[in-house]
């Protein structure tokens, strides 16, 4: 429920502060998997007043240290999961050197079991060029380079997406791109903002087109980027299913006109 997602957001927007992470910029390093803690990690960050920066668990160990160090992180909040297995190493790696970074295991807090509460009014409401969230680049031609996005960019291209195609209470949307991709906005922030629903796919759940085909048989709402739409198509023609959407969004690459066809021909009243 709501309810129990700000409640949640409350508890690690809490942890942050005691932290020192709390302000207009204050960067959270977020270091997670996905399951619904991702969530709440995203925007307890931005309910303490800071931005978050993405990390994928499975990057390679020295780009994770260079975005935490050159993005300034005071906090990384993670899994235990991940803490206690392969990333064992790198976080006792990372906070020895005068514990520049703290590591907050998300699931240790157990925020969803947590008794109600709302986030403390401790700290300004961010401005609209304060930051909301800083996403690196690949690094493939050098260093990875952060790119700051600030909230005014972030709210005017949700608000855009809900004049257009407005959603209610009644809609799901699916959560499945990797949060690290610069769209991945729109499944994270779009439908929480406007009373909808969020479906919240399995950890690697993107890398097999089949397994999104058969979550979107309860979602209204979705974003792909056109080769990944492409490749749940075959997979819905491959399952003889039809799927139902109010509104599908593409975007990222070029969109064929074939795999436009595809789409059409196992979807039914989508725009």
């Amino acid at each position: 429920t709501y309810r129990a997602l700000g409640s949640a957001v409350a508890v690690l927007a809490e942890r942050l502060a005691a932290l020192g992470c709390l302000g207009p910029d204050a960067p959270v390093a977020l270091l997670l998997e996905r399951d619904p803690s991702l969530v709440v990690g995203v925007y307890g960050a931005l309910a303490a007043g800071g931005c978050y920066v993405p990390l994928e668990p499975d990057y390679p160990l020295e780009r994770l240290k260079i975005v935490i160090e050159d993005a300034a992180c005071k906090a990384c909040v993670t899994q235990a999961r991940l803490r206690a297995g392969v990333l064992a190493t790198f976080f006792s790696d990372l906070e020895r050197p005068r514990k520049l970074v703290t590591v907050v295991e998300l699931d240790v807090l157990d925020p969803f079991n947590s008794p109600d509460k709302r986030v403390l009014a401790h700290h300004e409401p961010p401005k609209p060029q304060n930051l909301a969230y800083v996403f690196y680049t690949s690094g493939t031609t050098g260093k990875p380079k952060g790119v700051m996005v600030e909230h005014r960019g972030l709210v005017r291209r949700i608000a855009w997406f809900q004049r257009r195609y407005p959603l209610t209470s009644n809609d799901m949307m699916l959560l499945k791109m990797t949060y690290t991709f610069g769209i991945s906005e729109w499944e994270l922030f779009w439908a929480p903002t406007h009373g909808a629903r969020t479906l919240v796919s399995g950890a690697q759940d993107h890398k097999d087109a089949s397994v999104i085909a058969s979550l979107l048989q309860r979602c209204t709402v979705c974003c792909f980027v056109p080769s990944a739409l492409a490749a749940t198509c075959e997979a819905l023609i491959e399952q003889k299913r039809r799927i139902r959407l109010k509104c599908c969004i593409s975007c990222g690459e070029a969109l064929s006109a074939s795999t436009a066809r595809l789409f059409f021909e196992c979807t039914s009243n989508s725009k």
